[in-house]
C-alpha cells in the first residue's frame, strides 16, 4: 500500500457525488412547468429531433427574441417557440415533397408567429380549392387539402384549429352571400377531409368561420387572397 493510503474512499466519494447530482437534477425537474418537461423527455427519446440548430437549451437565444418581438422571456415560451419553429420547418420539408405544392407553390403560405404555425391555403379565382360560393371542393381543391392533411398529419405535440374566411363582396342579400355561414362550412368540410385522410378526430379541436370579418393584413377586404382557410397549428396543452 503506498505511504498516503488506499484510493477506494476517492471512488466512493465520487460515487456520492454523482447521487447528490441526480438527486439535485429530479428535484429540479419536478418543479419546471409541465411544457418544459414534455420538451425534456421528449429530447430523451428523440436525441437531436426536439431543438433546432439556434437552440441553446431551455433559455432562449436572439433569434428567437427576435421572432417573438419582444425580450420579457420566460423559460415556457422559449420551449414553445422552438417546438413551434422546428414544426415549421419539418412541415415546409414534408409540404415541398408534395405533388399539389410542387404543382402549385402560389396557393400556400406558411407563416411562424406568437400564436403558433399558420398554413393559408387560398381559394384564388384562377385555381379555386372551392366551388363558387359553396363548400364543396373541386377536384383540385379535393386532391390539394388530401396532400395537406398528411402533411399536417406527421407532426407530433400539436393540435390543429381551422378557421374559414372569405372575401368582402357588393352584394346586400343574407341569402346571397351568406359569408358567415360560408367559412364555417367550408372549415367543417376541412375537417372532416382531414379525418378521412386518417388524421385523428381529436387532433382538430377547433372549427370557426369568421365571414369577411377577418382580412388579411395590408390587402382590402375586397382582395381575393382574403379567400382562404387557414390552419393553425399550436403547442398542445
Amino acid at each position: 500500500m503506498a505511504a498516503g493510503g488506499g484510493g477506494s474512499w476517492k471512488v466512493a466519494y465520487a460515487d456520492f457525488v454523482t447521487a447528490m447530482m441526480a438527486f439535485f437534477m429530479v428535484m429540479w425537474l419536478s418543479n419546471q412547468d409541465p411544457k418544459i418537461k414534455a420538451e425534456i423527455e421528449r429530447a430523451f427519446k428523440k436525441p437531436g429531433t426536439t431543438f433546432g440548430k439556434n437552440a441553446t437549451g431551455m433559455i432562449p437565444n436572439e433569434s428567437m427574441i427576435e421572432a417573438k418581438g419582444t425580450g420579457n422571456f420566460s423559460s415556457t415560451q422559449a420551449v414553445e417557440l422552438e417546438m413551434l419553429r422546428k414544426m415549421a420547418k419539418d412541415l415546409m420539408k414534408t409540404l415541398e415533397d408534395s405533388p399539389a405544392i410542387q404543382a402549385d407553390k402560389d396557393a400556400f403560405e406558411l407563416t411562424l408567429t406568437d400564436d403558433g404555425v399558420r398554413l393559408t391555403v387560398f381559394n384564388r379565382p384562377q385555381n379555386p380549392i372551392f366551388k363558387t360560393k359553396s363548400s364543396d371542393y373541386t377536384d383540385y381543391g379535393d386532391w390539394t387539402v388530401g396532400n395537406i392533411a398528411y402533411a399536417v398529419d406527421q407532426l407530433d405535440d400539436f393540435v390543429i384549429e381551422i378557421e374559414g374566411h372569405t372575401q368582402k363582396t357588393n352584394s346586400k342579400s343574407v341569402d346571397d352571400d351568406d359569408g358567415w355561414k360560408l367559412s364555417v362550412d367550408r372549415s367543417t368540410v376541412t375537417r372532416r377531409k382531414f379525418i378521412l385522410e386518417g388524421m385523428p378526430p381529436d387532433k382538430v379541436t377547433k372549427i370557426a368561420g369568421f365571414g369577411d370579418s377577418k382580412p388579411r393584413d395590408g390587402e382590402p377586404a375586397t382582395s381575393p387572397l382574403n379567400d382562404r382557410i387557414d390552419i393553425w397549428m399550436r403547442v398542445k396543452n
